[in-house]
């Protein structure tokens, strides 16, 4: 019952998620020479107007008492750090990818983790401590090179093979070498005494 429809809610947030990722990417991407902060305010504006509206149609007695009403400091501070939370996932998908920003939130569940033992004396659960260690796996070896990935799979101490693509780049270089040789004449003794 309530369980399934839980499941189902929480599938259709991961889509919109990834989905909006993507897109904010593209976005952000296909005119690289503007400037980030160009890009966010024309990103953001649209955020600002539709929870706007939403405050507007939902909350509209409060906002008659006052937009910031009840904060105190710490309330501002989660704002500010919002803020610069998003500034950060901008300039993520602007110079690296959503996989970065994915690694990026699981790095924040991490440090999250370990400043709730600190903080607050919490105890790490089994379940958290294996997903930790699948994160910071998965996190080193997406970000492993692939010549990387091969020392470390099968050390030898044969030189690695070349690819496909160095062997036509070498026998490129030497037809062009073979060309030249046909090009230039050979130089005669009689010009070398001289």
């Amino acid at each position: 019952g309530s369980s399934m429809f839980g499941l189902l809610l929480s599938i259709l947030s991961c889509v919109l998620s990834a989905c909006g990722g993507i897109y904010s990417e593209k976005l952000l991407k296909d005119k690289a020479s503007q400037s980030i902060h160009w890009q966010n305010m024309q990103l953001y504006t649209w955020g600002v107007l539709f929870n706007f509206a939403g405050a507007l149609l939902h909350d509209s007695a409060d906002l008659s008492k006052g937009l910031f009403r009840g904060y105190n400091f710490w309330a501002c501070a989660v704002v500010v750090n919002n803020a610069l939370n998003g500034l950060a996932i901008s300039a993520i998908l602007k110079y690296a990818d959503n996989i970065a920003r994915v690694y990026a939130h699981a790095a924040a569940m991490i440090v999250t983790m370990i400043l709730s033992v600190f903080l607050f004396g919490q105890k790490p659960t089994p379940q958290l401590t294996i997903a930790v260690a699948i994160v910071g796996a998965s996190a080193v070896q997406y970000n492993l090179k692939p010549e990387q990935a091969q020392d470390q799979k099968s050390p030898s101490s044969e030189p690695p093979k070349k690819s496909a693509a160095h062997d036509s780049q070498d026998r490129e270089e030497d037809d062009l070498d073979d060309e030249l040789a046909e090009m230039i004449p050979p130089a005669s003794p009689s010009s070398t005494t001289a």
